[in-house]
């Protein structure tokens, strides 16, 4: 199909910086997912690709053509929106088929090339119905149906499934994921959800601020986040964070002690850890007070005060406490992650 190529793209409205200075090679055949919080980007990044917005400065590619200067039409690419834009007076099938249709296809192939389109994406015997008449799912499908007609080069995807109930976002993650990889159609998607991206992507882009923060497959960015952002931003519950100093190869503030940790001594550092690599056992060093916990089915997330700062454990689902109860804590020593004050950017021993 097609690569897609940013040459430090930046992009202002007024005196606003949407993006900045954004390069990026998304490779053929690539599930790239851009994700990020409300105002980092990512949509203003979509857009210019898309060609509805015009950058202040820098190039766009698509497999290796400069298209910078094109028309949305010009650039073989097909979206999908959140509001799925389905004309509500056209049936299924004249939904599907309008792309073929005003290509002035002949009618025969375009009936051939829907019921074949229909078919992977299984929308069979709905062809019939008005947009009104389905559901959301449905109505998703049907705007995935009209983007995988066109045989496109590359697929852009803007929150797609935010309008779907819990359950349907979960099929249709999957149905989306079988559907790439089937098609192999280079995807670029955007997304605040960090489920959605971390089990759609092969290679996750974390903007803020209008910059990336980090480009890695969705293992690397959870296991290896950058800096403090990344690490705060992707995993639910978040990283906890609790600052203090660093001497001796031994990190210290009032509430907790670990030796044998290999950076040189700073006089203010920020550690971080994961609730899933917080102990909860009798023996642990760190004492603190449970200030609530939350049964999530398998498992249970408690919340405990040290002193002024909170954190979040996760243990087993059966674990018994209750709320101002003592609790003991210990980290996972080969799971913690050390931040610089200042920078934010990750300390490597």
């Amino acid at each position: 199909m097609a690569n897609v190529i940013f040459k430090n793209i930046t992009k202002t409205f007024d005196d606003v910086t949407a993006v900045e200075d954004f390069s990026l090679e998304v490779k053929d055949k690539e599930f790239l997912v851009l994700l990020g919080p409300s105002g980092c980007g990512k949509t203003t990044t979509m857009r210019i690709v898309a060609g509805l917005e015009q950058a202040n400065s820098g190039k766009v590619l698509i497999d290796n053509n400069d298209v910078t200067g094109l028309a949305p039409k010009e650039r073989d690419i097909a979206m999908v929106f959140q509001s799925y834009a389905l004309y509500p007076h056209m049936t299924v099938f004249q939904n599907i088929e309008y792309p073929l249709k005003i290509k002035n296809i002949p009618k025969e192939k375009r009936r051939d090339q829907v019921n074949k389109t229909v078919q992977k994406v299984q929308l069979e015997g709905l062809l019939k119905r008005l947009p009104k008449q389905l559901s959301g799912g449905q109505q998703q499908r049907v705007a995935l149906a009209r983007a995988i007609i066109r045989n496109p080069k590359v697929f852009l995807m803007d929150e797609p499934l935010s309008n779907l109930d819990a359950k349907l976002r979960v099929e249709m993650r999957a149905k989306l994921k079988n559907l790439q990889n089937e098609l192999g159609i280079t995807t670029i998607y955007v997304t605040h959800d960090q489920v959605e991206a971390m089990t759609l992507a092969d290679r996750v882009v974390i903007m803020n601020n209008a910059k990336i923060s980090q480009v890695s497959s969705p293992k690397e960015i959870y296991n290896n986040p950058k800096n403090l952002f990344v690490a705060g931003f992707v995993g639910s519950p978040p990283m906890n964070f609790m600052q203090g100093e660093i001497k001796n190869n031994k990190f210290f503030n009032n509430y907790i002690s670990e030796d044998n940790i290999q950076i040189s001594d700073r006089n203010s550092v920020i550690l971080g850890v994961r609730p899933e690599d917080i102990n909860v056992a009798q023996e642990g060093n760190i004492k603190g007070e449970v200030y609530s916990f939350e049964l999530t089915g398998d498992s249970t997330y408690v919340t405990v005060k040290l002193g002024d700062d909170l954190i979040i454990a996760k243990t087993e689902s059966d674990y018994k406490t209750s709320i101002g109860s003592p609790i003991a804590l210990s980290l996972n020593k080969n799971k913690i992650y050390f931040f610089d004050t200042k920078s934010e950017n990750r300390i490597i021993g």
